[in-house]
Formats: C-alpha cells, sequence, structure tokens
C-alpha cells in the first residue's frame, strides 16, 4: 500500500504548453462524424498552436445520463490517439468515470513499478498526463460554471480554468481563442494565496 505523497514545487510557466477540454459525453461523442472530429480537432489545435502550446488533451465533461447509449456497442466515431494536428500532440480520451481512471492509473503505475512504500505526488501527475510530459497548463471545460468533471480531479488542481458556457456541439472558435487569451491574464499561484 502506498504511504503517503510527497509534494512537488511547480515553476511558473514561460508559456502555454498543455490544453485540456473537456465537453461533451461519450453519447454526445459518438453523434459526432468523423469529419466533424476532424475538423473539431484542427480547430482546437489551431488555438493551441497559436499560443505556443505543443500537447491538447480532450476528455469528455461526464457520462451520459440515465441508461447507457444503445449505440454503446458501435465503433467509436472520435480518433484514437496520440496523433499529430498541425503540430500539436493531440490524446483524446474517453474516460468519463472517476474511480475507472483513478484505477487504471494505478495499476498502469504498479505494473512500472513506481507503487513502492510512497508514491510520489511527480510519479501520479507524470501518470495522468501521460502521454504529454507535462501537466495541464490550462483546463477549458464547457457546460455550466458549477459542473467540475469528477473524472478530472487531478488535472484540474493546478490547471488554469475557464468555463464557456456552451455545449460541445456548439464549440466556437471565438470563445475558444478568447479561453487562451485569458490563461494569459492570469498571475498563476498554484494553489497559494497572496500574502
Amino acid at each position: 500500500m502506498m504511504g503517503g505523497v510527497s509534494p512537488r514545487t511547480r515553476p511558473e510557466p514561460a508559456a502555454l504548453r498543455h490544453v485540456l477540454v473537456a465537453g461533451g459525453t461519450p453519447g454526445e461523442w459518438q453523434a459526432m462524424s468523423a469529419e466533424r472530429w476532424g475538423e473539431r480537432l484542427a480547430m482546437l489545435a489551431e488555438h493551441v498552436s497559436g499560443a505556443g502550446g505543443t500537447w491538447l488533451t480532450i476528455h469528455p465533461i461526464g457520462p451520459d445520463p440515465g441508461p447507457s447509449d444503445p449505440r454503446s456497442d458501435a465503433p467509436a466515431t472520435w480518433p484514437q490517439g496520440p496523433f499529430d494536428v498541425g503540430g500539436v500532440n493531440v490524446v483524446v480520451r474517453c474516460e468519463a468515470d472517476a474511480r475507472g481512471r483513478m484505477s487504471t492509473v494505478l495499476a498502469e503505475l504498479a505494473d512500472a513499478g513506481a507503487t513502492g512504500e510512497t508514491l510520489t505526488e511527480s510519479e501520479l501527475g507524470a501518470a495522468f498526463a501521460s502521454p504529454a510530459p507535462i501537466e495541464p497548463d490550462l483546463a477549458i471545460l464547457f457546460g455550466p460554471d458549477d459542473v467540475l468533471p469528477l473524472s478530472l480531479s487531478w488535472e484540474l488542481a493546478y490547471a488554469e480554468v475557464v468555463f464557456i458556457p456552451a455545449g460541445w456541439v456548439d464549440v466556437d472558435p471565438i470563445v475558444v481563442k478568447s479561453a487562451v487569451a485569458e490563461y494569459f491574464t492570469r498571475n498563476r499561484r498554484f494553489g497559494g494565496v497572496d500574502g
């Protein structure tokens, strides 16, 4: 069993390197055509690249409400990655369940022999960010500002969070651009408070 989590320090970033986007549910993702997915990822990657970012990770905001989607046996319409979109490394992960995601990360760490007596915060952070070599600097969440995706609690702890009050199907390039611009106006304290 893991003894504890040792703290880590976070330097002030020089630029935006990794953006996490959360929006939609697996059912909404499945309803999008492969062509629409390509357009969506190209638009998001363009804004990440324009801000100097090299990584883009996409997650659903949550699971589908109610009974499971009848199309769940159908092959995924979203692209499987990681892959390159205009110079940005893109990872699409359809993990809406927090417990399942934590179990997967811990199992991967155990398989790699990383869960010794003490599991470090750096090891956990790297496992959640993988294959990206860095944790997200900015998390853009589509939906109401009072709903956090539980499966992303690790990433949201230190990332700057910008809410876009629109659904996944209504993603507008202008609001994505403004969310990225807002990142550069913030004073990042990584959980600290002004003295």
